[in-house]
């Protein structure tokens, strides 16, 4: 749903079933709160009923023992109103908590298992957004709102079937007029409505921008673009307080004109009261408790407005959170998934593989075979397929025609769980958690010992700089690995790697920020450290290749060429290009 085809966003029967099953995992709690709620509401009732017969039996006759079991009433009523508010709320507050829970865990597992293309459409602000505020806002919206909707509507009918009892006239009169109220609320909700969704929009976009410009603070106070970073927060920043203002005023007009008609209607029936007290038609007692109730109608008729906007606001935030997750092209998991065999070779083979991110098709009947425990790197100019070949074979995409398999098995008749626990990636970009050293390395394998995570660590040969952090390997990173630099990260990333042990182990560009005395050294233990794992290496630094059991040369797609580095640069006029190119930047 969007605002701009015009498209309500109040929260419609169909927001309120797909919010089903994060109520049902909860009902056995709503249905204490709402228990509570209808005791509250009951409980409510009596107060006037017991100062009606205080005015018209204790108070006439002088008798001090009625009025005092009367007054001792009144006080036991309000005492158990108290006691079940506190339950109420208790109870309320703890199940809006667990759906919020239980809302960004489900959006979170969403999430991680949408294609890459989805990622490079979607900024992560957003997501953030929708992961935090969004689920916070529909989690307490629906809990709260179900809550105070049953108590709003349950006080309604009892005051209302209580004071026609009391005086069928005025309880008619009133209830003929109440409607009106109601008119007035469907009008203001149609003015509100688009505004919403366009407040989410806007505030999803500033948490954006926010997760943007510090990411990006660096470059921003290198080209001392701050004043421009600031320029455009505050575009949109501005949009979202206007919004909020044009909803503030409509909130506060709202509330002015339905209070104003409510209490014209008080007025005119209470008035009406009057005049049959004067004739003898009512007694004083009943004509307070009337008036007792009309005002007690006051905080019903105020929440109906108040949860107009909450479910305003419930519908436009699951409006954004399903607009955001609706049409996206999910890899699908097999119907009746290949059990993994007991034990996997890791041959690598892609057949006839047909693949495009457009009309113009990027790979065309493909074929490819690489052989268990083999090490391939992967080389070619910028754009020839690359990592493209490498999300294929993770199934980050799937091929449009031909077959990628492991062992034999197509990949995508493999659950992407059982996919994923054969593939260890470390790329360019490595990311790092904001934890310590230890537990980013122990990641690879959360059931490994700590010996087994030092002895990756030295593997790797990133114990020594490990050593000398101020905690060591207990030393904490912050985000992204914010605190040791680009080589550190990746040697980190080859210690988690190795401890991993994969059958198909592939690194993307992975010793880009390692100097070649470390590559070196990492070489040297590569066959070692890998033999029970297939290795595809993409790098441009040749003297890597060079020890590479085999090269497949890939140029715009197709694979020209493959075989070692030293029969490549002696056959092949290309790759003996790309080869001179590098090192005449040397």
């Amino acid at each position: 749903m969007s605002v701009q085809n015009g498209g309500p966003v109040e929260l419609k029967w169909e927001g309120l079933k797909s919010m089903f099953p994060f109520l049902k995992r909860h009902r056995k709690s709503l249905i204490i709160a709402i228990f509570w709620t209808i005791l509250l509401s009951a409980s409510g009732i009596v107060p006037p009923l017991l100062l009606r017969d205080i005015i018209d039996i204790a108070l006439p006759r002088l008798d001090f023992q009625a009025l005092l079991i009367f007054g001792l009433m009144v006080a036991g009523v309000y005492t158990f109103r108290f006691f079940a508010l506190v339950k109420q709320s208790r109870v309320t507050a703890i199940t809006g908590q667990n759906v919020i829970r239980d809302i960004r865990e489900t959006l979170l597992g969403k999430y991680l298992g949408f294609p890459m293309n989805y990622y490079e459409s979607s900024k992560r602000g957003v997501l953030l957004s929708i992961l935090t505020g969004d689920s916070n806002v529909l989690g307490w919206s629906i809990t709260t709102g179900i809550i105070a909707l049953v108590n709003d509507m349950l006080s309604l009918v009892l005051i209302i079937i209580t004071i026609i009892s009391l005086n069928p006239m005025l309880g008619i009169l009133f209830s003929i007029i109440f409607p009106s109220i109601l008119l007035l609320l469907r009008h203001f909700r149609a003015l509100s409505e688009k505004n919403y969704l366009l407040i989410r929009q806007r505030s999803a976009e500033i948490t954006a921008k926010i997760e943007e410009h510090v990411s990006g603070i660096r470059v921003a106070q290198s080209l001392t673009a701050e004043d421009r970073t600031v320029q455009g927060f505050k575009q949109i920043s501005q949009q979202v307080h206007e919004l909020w203002t044009k909803d503030s005023k409509l909130y506060a007009q709202m509330s002015a004109i339905i209070a104003l008609n409510f209490w014209l209607s008080v007025v005119i029936l209470i008035g009406l009261g009057g005049l049959q007290y004067v004739n003898g038609g009512i007694s004083i007692g009943i004509l307070i408790a009337f008036s007792q109730y009309m005002f007690q109608l006051n905080g019903p008729v105020q929440d109906l407005a108040s949860l107009l906007n909450t479910f305003q606001e419930a519908g436009a935030t699951l409006s954004h959170i399903r607009e955001s997750i609706t049409n996206v092209l999910v890899i699908p998991e097999p119907s009746t998934p290949t059990p993994l065999p007991a034990t996997i070779q890791g041959e690598v083979k892609l057949t006839d593989v047909t693949f495009s991110y457009g009309r113009e098709p990027l790979f065309q009947h493909l074929n490819l075979v690489i052989q268990p425990h083999e090490k391939v790197g992967i080389v070619g100019d910028t754009g020839a397929g690359k990592t493209t070949l490498i999300n294929l074979i993770t199934r980050l995409y799937d091929v449009k025609d031909g077959a990628v398999q492991i062992d034999g098995i197509d990949v995508r008749n493999l659950r992407s769980q059982d996919l994923r626990s054969l593939i260890a990636i470390v790329s360019q970009n490595t990311f790092l958690f904001a934890d310590t050293i230890f537990n980013n390395i122990k990641f690879g394998r959360p059931t490994a010992t700590r010996e087994e995570v030092l002895e990756a660590a030295r593997l790797a040969r990133a114990d020594k700089f490990i050593l000398c952090q101020p905690s060591g390997y207990d030393t904490k990173l912050g985000d992204t690995g914010v605190g040791i630099s680009g080589g550190q990260r990746q040697l980190i990333a080859y210690a988690r790697l190795i401890l991993a042990r994969p059958k198909v182990a592939i690194l993307d560009e992975a010793t880009s920020n390692i100097d070649s005395y470390t590559e070196n050294l990492i070489q040297e233990n590569m066959n070692e450290i890998m033999k029970d794992s297939t290795v595809l290496i993409i790098a441009h630094r040749f003297a890597t290749l060079q020890k590479m059991h085999r090269l497949i040369l890939l140029r715009n797609g197709v694979i020209e060429a493959s075989g070692p580095h030293a029969e490549l640069y002696r056959t092949n006029a290309y790759y003996r290009e790309l080869c001179e190119k590098q090192y005449s930047k040397l």
